[in-house]
C-alpha cells in the first residue's frame, strides 16, 4: 500500500512536471519549425522577431513585406501546396498573396533586375539579367567589359559584353563619404514589380532549384515569356553559386528565414540599414552629416538583394571586413536633407575578379583599394545595433 501510494506521488510530480514545461513552452512563442495557425503571416512574424531578436529595434522594413495573407488563407494554401494543387487556384493564390503571378500579372515597360539589385555577390549581379538599363537612364555612363557568369573564371560561358555601361557614382572610396562632398548619386529605383515574402509554412513545400525549374513553371509560370524564365532562373542559378572564400550566402524565401540567417551570424541584437528613399536618385548630391556604424571599426554584415521571382526572395551575404556608413543626403541648390543613405565599404578587394566594373569605374584592380556603394531601394544590410 506504501508502494502504491509513493508510484502514484511520482506520477502527480510528473505529471505537474509536464504541465509546468508546457507552460513555458506556450508562454515561450512558437517554436521555429512551427507557426501558430491562429496568426496572420505578419503577426506570427512579429511575434518570431520579438523570440529570436528581443534586444534588436523591431524591423519595420521586414514587417512591410510579410505575407498579406489571412491565418485561414495560410492554412489553405499550405496544404494546396503539400498536395501539389496550387496551379490549379494559381490566380487566387497570386492575388491573395501579393505575388508576380497568375492572369494580372502585368511586366512594365522598364522592369529590369539589373539595375535595383547592382552589387550582390561583389558585383556579378551587376547587369547579371544581361540588360543595360544603365545606359537607358544615363548618356554620361562608363564603358567597361566584363565576362558574364561568376566571380573570376567560375561560370564563366565566355561571352563579353561589349556595350554595357555603369553610371557615375554606383562604385566610390571611402574618402568620398565626407560632409560637404558633392557627387553623382546612381539611378537607385527598384524596378522590380512588388511581392512580398510567403509564410514558411508554403514557401517550405514548393521547389526552389535550376534542376527543378520546369516544375517551379507549371506552378507559377502562366505569364509565359523568356524575359520572365531568363530572370527567375538567373536568381535561382545564383541562390546556387558557390560563396567566395570567407563569404557564407543564402537565398531567403520568409521573413523567418532572413531573421535565422541574420542572427546566427550576427547575434541576436542587430538592425538593419537601408536607404530611406528614392530622392536624388540619377543627379548629383551634396553628402551631410556622415555617420559610421560601430565607431568605424571593421565589421561583419549581412548584405541583401532582391532577386527576380514570383515571391519575394533576397540574396544575403555575411560579409567580413566592411564598413557601413549612414549618410544625409542633400539637394545641392538648397541644402535642404532630401534623404538618408546607406551605404557599404568593402575593405578587402583582393579575392574580387579584375572584371569587377568598381575596378573600371575607379581606375585600380583587386586587392588595391577599398571599394563603396549605396544600397539601393529594397536592398538593405543587417548590422549589429550600435
Amino acid at each position: 500500500m506504501r508502494k502504491m501510494k509513493k508510484e502514484l506521488e511520482l506520477i502527480s510530480a510528473i505529471f505537474y512536471l509536464l504541465v509546468v514545461l508546457a507552460s513555458t513552452v506556450y508562454a515561450s512563442g512558437p517554436s521555429k519549425s512551427h507557426a501558430d495557425d491562429s496568426l496572420s503571416p505578419k503577426a506570427y512574424l512579429m511575434q518570431y522577431c520579438e523570440n529570436e531578436i528581443p534586444t534588436s529595434p523591431l524591423p519595420k522594413f521586414l514587417l512591410a513585406r510579410a505575407s498579406p495573407l489571412t491565418a485561414s488563407q495560410t492554412a489553405l494554401f499550405a496544404k494546396m501546396a503539400s498536395r501539389n494543387a496550387l496551379s490549379s487556384h494559381i490566380d487566387s493564390f497570386c492575388k491573395s498573396a501579393n505575388l508576380f503571378c497568375g492572369k494580372d500579372a502585368k511586366l512594365p515597360s522598364q522592369t529590369s533586375p539589373s539595375t535595383s539589385q547592382g552589387t550582390y555577390h561583389q558585383g556579378i549581379y551587376q547587369n547579371s539579367y544581361h540588360q543595360s538599363t544603365y545606359s537607358q537612364t544615363s548618356q554620361d555612363c562608363k564603358f567597361y567589359k566584363q565576362k558574364r557568369g561568376g566571380v573570376g573564371d567560375k561560370n564563366d560561358d565566355g561571352v563579353v559584353r561589349e556595350h554595357d555601361c555603369i553610371m557615375p557614382g554606383t562604385f566610390f572610396r571611402e574618402n568620398t563619404l565626407m560632409s560637404g562632398t558633392v557627387i553623382p548619386m546612381p539611378d537607385i529605383w527598384d524596378r522590380i514589380p512588388g511581392r512580398s515574402f510567403l509564410p514558411r509554412s508554403i514557401e517550405s513545400k514548393l521547389p526552389f532549384s535550376s534542376s527543378n525549374f520546369q516544375e517551379v513553371k507549371h506552378i507559377f509560370l502562366t505569364l509565359n515569356t523568356s524575359k520572365v524564365e531568363a530572370w527567375m532562373n538567373a536568381t535561382l542559378r545564383l541562390c546556387e553559386l558557390t560563396p567566395n572564400a570567407g563569404e557564407t550566402k543564402r537565398c531567403v524565401r520568409s521573413g523567418e528565414d532572413m531573421i535565422d540567417f541574420a542572427a546566427s551570424t550576427l547575434g541576436r541584437s542587430i538592425k538593419i540599414r537601408t536607404t530611406k528613399n528614392t530622392n536624388g536618385s540619377g543627379k548629383d548630391v551634396m553628402l551631410g552629416k556622415v555617420r559610421v556604424v560601430d565607431g568605424g571599426k571593421a565589421i561583419d554584415v549581412v548584405s541583401c538583394h532582391q532577386g527576380f521571382y514570383p515571391y519575394l526572395v533576397y540574396l544575403c551575404h555575411a560579409l567580413p571586413n566592411a564598413r557601413v556608413y549612414e549618410v544625409d543626403i542633400l539637394d545641392t541648390e538648397t541644402k535642404a536633407k532630401i534623404n538618408r543613405g546607406s551605404a557599404i565599404c568593402h575593405l578587402d578587394t583582393s579575392s574580387w575578379s579584375l572584371n569587377h566594373p568598381a575596378f573600371s569605374l575607379l581606375g585600380s584592380a583587386p586587392g588595391d583599394i577599398e571599394v563603396c556603394h549605396w544600397f539601393y531601394q529594397n536592398d538593405f544590410a543587417w548590422t549589429i545595433d550600435a
